[in-house]
């Protein structure tokens, strides 16, 4: 009898709506809607009609910004040594090296003093020497820029020696990238960035 009585009045609510809706499609929500059997006092805002096209796709598409580094093959030739040459070499580089840390840009073995002097202390800076295998990066700041000895020193003012905000994010780049030295495989593209040439991107294969 409880389940025969429930189905009357979902059959006559039913109705109402369908009632409803012939009669008035739209109504706004601040006017009372007699839909739920007739005893409905829903109220609210005017109905506003909105563009439910996402927002990305209501304007053409974004420039990519190539940033700082200008969207090319890392080089340490291009990106780090220039900083070192403008603010180094009086005390580490030519007549004078100070610590046996040579921070020219002369190359050597395939690389520059500079490159070779740096890497040489691996908490002056830290990174992973082995390629081509997995590698888990410790919490706490020990490796890549935040634990560089080098970073920190700079950041300190080092024999007065003030960087700025861009030549910082130069050092911590290339740091963050491992400390690579070339950004290109090939033999002749490095010999290039070796010559401090720069090297556009690979076309897509």
């Amino acid at each position: 009898m409880i389940v025969r009585l429930a189905c009357c009045v979902f059959v006559l609510c039913a109705a109402a709506v369908a009632r409803a809706g012939e009669s008035a499609p739209y109504r706004p929500l601040s006017h009372r809607n007699d839909l739920w059997c007739g005893s409905t006092y829903w109220t609210g805002p005017d109905w506003t009609p909105v563009d439910a096209t996402p927002a990305a796709l209501r304007r053409g598409p974004s420039a990519i910004d190539a940033g700082a580094l200008g969207g090319r093959p890392f080089s340490y030739v291009e990106v780090v040594q220039p900083v070192l040459d403008k603010h180094c070499l009086r005390c580490h580089g030519g007549e004078k090296i100070e610590a046996n840390v040579d921070l020219s840009g002369k190359p050597e073995g395939g690389f520059t003093r500079s490159y070779l002097s740096l890497c040489r202390d691996k908490k002056l800076v830290p990174r992973f020497e082995m390629r081509n295998q997995i590698q888990v990066t410790r919490p706490g700041g020990t490796f890549g820029a935040r634990g560089s000895r080098l970073m920190s020193l700079l950041r300190g003012g080092h024999e007065g020696v003030e960087l700025s905000a861009a030549e910082l994010g130069r050092l911590g780049a290339w740091i963050d990238l491992n400390a690579i030295f070339y950004g290109v495989y090939s033999p002749e593209a490095q010999a290039r960035q070796l010559q401090g040439k720069t090297l556009p991107m690979p076309e897509i294969q």
